[in-house]
């Protein structure tokens, strides 16, 4: 759901204010790319943690945070999880070319290639940005603009301007929330192989500072859409929905220990990534 809500917050924001059909080929291929991207990347990032040892370090399963484990269970083999990881990159990149050679007025392919190497970057070397301090940057463009403004691109053919850049960073803020929520439980295990990430930078203590500050960004990018116009007014509606994010918010103040009650801050996170995706996603369409 983190690939697709934001693809189709850019397919309702075409349809919304350029009243195209937006459900074609293009749009199918767009998805394509994103989900198959998505999985690639997350696949990657489950060999190259299996490399660097981070995942053999806690085997315990913890579903929201810590890797699947699928190597640590002996399901499937390092090898096997790197070709499985390079099926999906291959696939997204084929649809990139596919969508060049529809869309051929725009360099698709240079964006494409940009979008994967960053995606790839994430967790393989040399570059290996979420153990070098620029994971979190990277998820927000990915899962953010990256999305959000390719949807738009190949469904009208035109190039974005920066309506539709602030159009992509409330659920951009929300992503990068549930990369920051997954961090608190993993910092012992993280510190340990020199993952560099935000809290490891900081400290979970006042993680909740961080916290609070992606939370805002969103809900004040989403006025400020609503305000110059690339939203519409019925998105307000959304707003009651950043309420959810207050337990989760309290559990990484005063619980950041205790990785129990952390399993419920990225459950939450993600569930309000959700709702108020979805919620952005029907205001356009329905609107």
């Amino acid at each position: 759901m983190a690939s697709v809500i934001p693809f189709l917050i850019g397919a309702g924001y075409v349809h919304h204010f350029n009243h195209f059909n937006i459900f074609n080929i293009f749009c199918a291929l767009g998805l394509l790319c994103a989900t198959c991207s998505h999985i690639g990347a997350n696949v990657f990032n489950d060999y190259f943690d299996s490399k660097s040892g981070n995942d053999w370090q806690d085997k315990r399963e913890h579903i929201f945070f810590g890797g699947s484990k699928i190597i640590q269970n002996g399901l499937m083999r390092e090898k096997e999880v790197f070709r499985f990881a390079s099926f999906f990159i291959i696939l997204a990149a084929l649809s990139v070319i596919a969508l060049q050679v529809l869309i051929p007025g725009i360099p698709i392919i240079l964006f494409g290639v940009l979008i994967l190497f960053l995606a790839v970057s994430y967790s393989a070397p040399p570059l290996k940005f979420a153990y070098t301090g620029w994971g979190e940057l990277v998820i927000f463009i990915l899962f953010g603009p990256a999305s959000v403004l390719g949807a738009y691109t190949i469904l009208t053919g035109k190039y974005f301007g920066m309506k539709e850049i602030l159009v992509s960073f409330p659920i951009a803020f929300l992503v990068t929330a549930i990369l920051y929520a997954n961090e608190v439980p993993d910092y012992n295990i993280d510190k340990n192989v020199n993952k560099k990430n935000l809290i490891v930078r900081t400290s979970p203590k006042i993680a909740w500072i961080g916290y609070i500050v992606l939370i805002l960004g969103s809900a004040i990018s989403l006025l400020a859409c609503i305000y110059v116009g690339s939203a519409p007014k019925q998105m307000l509606f959304i707003l009651p929905l950043y309420l959810i994010y207050i337990k989760p918010l309290m559990v990484i103040k005063n619980e950041f220990g205790d990785i129990e009650r952390l399993k419920i801050a990225s459950k939450l996170t993600i569930t309000g990534h959700t709702l108020i995706g979805l919620g952005l996603t029907l205001a356009y369409f329905c609107a």
